[in-house]
This record gives C-alpha cells, structure tokens and sequence, in this order.
C-alpha cells in the first residue's frame, strides 16, 4: 500500500499515511485534535477543513496523495484548544476507524 504525506496548517505538523485513511485519523495520529462530536460518522459537520481551496469534513475525506490540509479555528477540538493535548474521544475514533475496538458513544 502506498504512502503519502499530509501537512497541516497553520500547526506546521505533517505525518506519512497509508492511502485510504482519513484526514480526521490522520490528524489525530498527528497531535491535531479536531472536533468530531458525531465520532467521525459525518453527522456534525463540526471537522471542516481546507483542502485545495474547498472545505471538505476531515472524517469523511480520504488521503489519495500528499497534501496540504489548512485548519480553521473553528474545527480544532475544545480539549486542545484549552490543554494542547489530545482527548481520549477522539483516540477511540481512530481505533475504532481502525477496527481495533467498537465505538459505542
């Protein structure tokens, strides 16, 4: 499976994904906490981010190639706004996109 890389702006953070995951997951696997109320299912419309110009739900974009992801303030996650740490909720939205645990909000 090929590898891409996605930076995120304005937060200067980039990480090499496997083609197929989503910005959302590769956000979080890059320190980004961003707000997924609806646990990435594509329902709050809270992770919006730029890519290319047009806003696109983090959750529900897939990584095709390298890109650069521009993120509003808006989007990024309360817990991270306050601490600068990432939540235990979103955590469990990569695990469970990942099939490692069920998610059950």
């Amino acid at each position: 499976m090929r590898e891409f890389i996605v930076k995120f702006k304005p937060q200067d953070k980039s990480i090499k994904v496997a083609q197929g995951t989503d910005l959302l997951s590769a956000a979080i696997k890059c320190g980004i906490i961003l707000t997924a109320a609806c646990g990435g299912e594509g329902l709050c419309g809270k992770c919006r981010v730029i890519v290319a110009k047009r806003t696109v739900l983090a959750c529900q974009t897939i990584v095709e190639g390298d890109l650069e992801v521009r993120i509003p303030k808006e989007s990024i996650g309360l817990h991270e706004k306050i601490t600068g740490e990432s939540e235990e909720f979103t955590k469990g939205i990569v695990l469970a996109r990942e099939k490692r645990i069920k998610f059950s909000p």
